[in-house]
């Protein structure tokens, strides 16, 4: 009988939504910048690369290639574990940040070559001639 009561009653739309009668949230799991585990293994296994590289050779200048994502910044993870990144790499050294079009240009002129299309294999066009001299 109750249920039947709380069925009829309408909701007024008219409202806006923090206005409405709705239950508080349990947790305060909605905190921004919060990066997906994915990325985070793949920075934390860049910092890894960069201590062992800083224990044989000495690190002045850091060169970290920027992407830009389409749309809304705010909701890409790969931008927030980018930002988060940059934020970890000023510890080591100075950071260069370089544009994907600046690294295209300096792999032309070394003549070397990207496979784009199946980066899954295991040969250094896919992913070694990425890098910066």
């Amino acid at each position: 009988m109750m249920r039947r009561g709380r069925k009829g009653i309408r909701i007024n739309r008219k409202l806006p939504f923090n206005q409405l009668a709705h239950r508080q949230k349990r947790f305060g799991n909605c905190r921004q910048s919060k990066l997906p585990p994915s990325i985070r293994a793949n920075r934390e296994l860049e910092l890894r690369v960069l201590d062992e590289l800083s224990l044989i050779y000495p690190i002045t200048t850091i060169a970290y290639e920027i992407i830009k994502a389409r749309g809304d910044e705010g909701f890409s993870p790969v931008m927030v574990g980018q930002k988060w990144q940059l934020e970890n790499l000023v510890d080591y050294g100075d950071v260069r940040q370089v544009e994907g079009w600046q690294t295209a240009n300096i792999r032309q002129q070394l003549v070397l070559h990207k496979q784009k299309h199946s980066k899954g294999d295991a040969i250094p066009a896919t992913h070694a001639v990425d890098c910066q001299i």
